[in-house]
């Protein structure tokens, strides 16, 4: 896309609907940025990390895998 031809135009325009573009780009910028803010947060709270992994291997004896089970169910609620 050559910019540079849009630009000509956009200079041809009153000050008033040069404005009024300004103020929709503006709009556009700003709901692009939520959305891209929002799904960040999606992103982030959808992300499972694995900082547990290994914690148990002292204990592996002690439990049986249905039993860790049957605890983290109880964990949950």
């Amino acid at each position: 896309m050559d910019i540079s031809k849009h630009i000509l135009n956009f200079e041809k325009l009153p000050i008033k609907v040069q404005k009024q573009i300004i103020n929709f780009i503006d709009n556009l910028i700003s709901k692009y940025q939520m959305n891209h803010i929002e799904s960040d947060k999606k992103l982030k709270k959808s992300k499972f990390n694995f900082d547990w992994e290994g914690k148990l291997k002292k204990d592996a004896e002690k439990f049986s895998s249905v039993e860790l089970q049957h605890k983290a169910n109880d964990l949950r609620g």
